[in-house]
């Protein structure tokens, strides 16, 4: 038996089918662009199998066959050039000679099987949020982990939200993806930066002892779930709740791309002034921040070590309290503040540290240890 995790009860119910049909179409919608190919990514005993699509119906007949099959299956998020439909016969799957085929249809070829590599992209139509409970590697999640996974997402979700935006929530069938869609910009050398410092910033403000954003899936050519496939991580165990799920998204009316980097251009340039700022500067003395926040009674929290969340920005007091002020702290003892609202991008640490003296009567210095 199969299972799909229902977002309306958070929690798992069983399904017959192995596939989702209308999350497969759904996908296709999202990541294929007209004049370029998908790339479909599966495994089959721990072996790879590769195919280029541009034909929809191949595409999803395809997925359908697979799902039953294989332990997962993945999609290429953004467009992939159409030259590389030539490398293998196109709207197929393809395995090497060490791929056992297991009642699989795809052609065989010896040596290794060629994917899409980020060198390959010329485009960037979409980037996807990775949100995930913390586990062992190599087994399915349970219920309850996709909850607290749901919640970092949703939290996410209503950040962009703020900044209009636009976000659509998918299940990977083990965490969940915030997916993020834009019009097709050429790839330049900024664009693999700006993707990672993204994630980077996600991360710091969300990530929690449970649930994490993965940072490693900046990369142009990632793949990710396709979404109405099966995901087959571990051993199906109804007793221990963790259960092979089927991905899917959420259906929407439409689905609005926006150039989202550009919207997050302050905070890319605070993240690199911060690599600067740590590089250069690496004080003998540090600040007890702890000790300054309490002098300070501003409401705070510790939200992991070196960084702590202010409920009201000092650079807008009583504007907006959502915790989107922070003070940081680096293990050289370098510190920073910032807040993730657009209008309060130029106030810095130094700005900080005047409205302690100045509004709150607190001798900053006193507080260097």
């Amino acid at each position: 038996m199969n299972y799909l995790f229902d977002i309306n009860e958070d929690k798992s119910v069983e399904v017959e089918d192995s596939y989702w049909e209308t999350s497969i179409s759904i996908a296709w919608n999202l990541f294929f662009t007209p004049g370029h190919c998908l790339e479909i990514r599966a495994f089959h005993q721990a072996k790879p199998l590769a195919g280029f699509y541009d034909d929809f119906e191949r595409f999803s007949d395809t997925v359908k066959h697979l799902s039953g099959l294989c332990e997962g299956i993945f999609v290429t998020q953004n467009p992939v050039p159409r030259a590389l439909l030539s490398l293998y016969p196109k709207n197929t799957m393809n395995g090497s000679y060490r791929t056992s085929k297991g009642g699989i249809q795809c052609n065989i070829f010896d040596g290794h099987i060629s994917t899409t590599g980020d060198d390959d992209i010329e485009l960037e139509t979409s980037l996807v949020i990775d949100v995930d409970p913390i586990r062992k590697a190599g087994i399915s999640a349970t219920d309850d982990e996709l909850r607290k996974a749901k919640e970092v997402a949703a939290h996410i979700m209503y950040f962009l939200d703020c900044r209009l935006i636009p976000n659509y929530l998918a299940c990977s069938a083990n965490g969940w993806h915030v997916v993020l869609l834009c019009d097709p910009q050429k790839v330049t050398h900024e664009t693999v930066i700006n993707r990672k410092n993204l994630l980077r910033m996600l991360a710091e403000k969300f990530n929690t002892d449970e649930v994490e954003v993965d940072q490693k899936v900046y990369n142009l050519a990632r793949i990710i779930k396709l979404y109405g496939t099966i995901s087959k991580k571990g051993r199906c165990d109804v007793e221990s709740n963790r259960l092979h799920r089927i991905s899917y998204i959420t259906k929407q009316l439409e689905y609005d791309r926006f150039n989202f980097h550009s919207e997050f251009a302050n905070d890319y340039n605070k993240i690199k002034a911060e690599k600067v700022s740590q590089f250069n500067s690496r004080p003998n003395k540090r600040y007890d921040i702890e000790a300054l926040l309490s002098a300070s009674r501003l409401s705070y929290r510790k939200k992991k070590e070196g960084l702590w969340e202010l409920e009201d920005c000092p650079a807008a007091p009583g504007g907006h309290k959502s915790w989107d002020a922070r003070v940081t702290q680096d293990p050289s003892g370098a510190v920073g503040f910032s807040c993730f609202h657009n209008r309060c991008s130029e106030f810095t640490w130094r700005d900080f540290k005047d409205y302690l003296q100045r509004q709150l009567n607190v001798e900053v210095r006193e507080y260097m240890k």
